[in-house]
């Protein structure tokens, strides 16, 4: 059954970091989830800026939660990943949204589904503007999902994870044999 992704999940925007202020290096509790750090369908842990502890409180309504879906909104569109549990309470830019989902939608097969051939086009065709491409968040509710019952979504999503593993098995393997 086909359904809007507004009618199974709650999207919510991120937020710019407040004017005058900047990330810092540093590591603390709160980092800060750009576009940049996005890499190879994840974050990469080691290029990620944090938010200072006193500018944190005025953005804490901004962040993102374990098993909430990412998605790139602006300039590059369509980056999916679905959050672990370090980045749990991290804070989000304004150029992505989290996606929470209801129940009886599995997460992970969301997330797959909006990484899937269907789901890349459908981003695309809503997504507006000629400089630089943007997803508005009304677009995004009108995501069409293919939602089967809820037991084939998660035998869906674990046999795709089953797969992802086994992809970065062979890609740490290949890795290890060219050096």
């Amino acid at each position: 059954m086909k359904v809007k992704l507004g009618e199974i999940a709650t999207i919510k925007g991120g937020k710019r970091m407040p004017k005058g202020t900047n990330l810092q290096i540093k590591k603390n509790e709160h980092p800060y989830l750009r576009i940049t750090d996005f890499d190879n369908g994840r974050f990469n842990m080691n290029s990620l800026k944090y938010v200072p502890q006193d500018v944190f409180q005025k953005i804490s309504s901004y962040t993102i939660s374990k098993n909430d879906i990412f998605l790139s909104i602006v300039g590059t569109i369509g980056l999916v990943a679905l959050v672990n549990k370090e980045l749990d309470g991290a804070s989000l830019t304004e150029n992505a949204v989290k996606i929470v989902p209801k129940s009886k939608v599995d997460n992970q097969y969301l997330a797959y589904y909006l990484q899937s051939f269907r789901g890349k086009s459908q981003i695309d065709a809503l997504s507006v503007g000629s400089t630089q491409k943007k997803l508005p968040i009304k677009n995004i509710k009108k995501l069409e999902i293919e939602l089967p019952k809820y037991s084939e979504q998660c035998s869906i999503s674990h046999k795709l994870a089953i797969l992802d593993k086994k992809i970065e098995l062979n890609n740490e393997i290949n890795a290890n044999l060219v050096a």
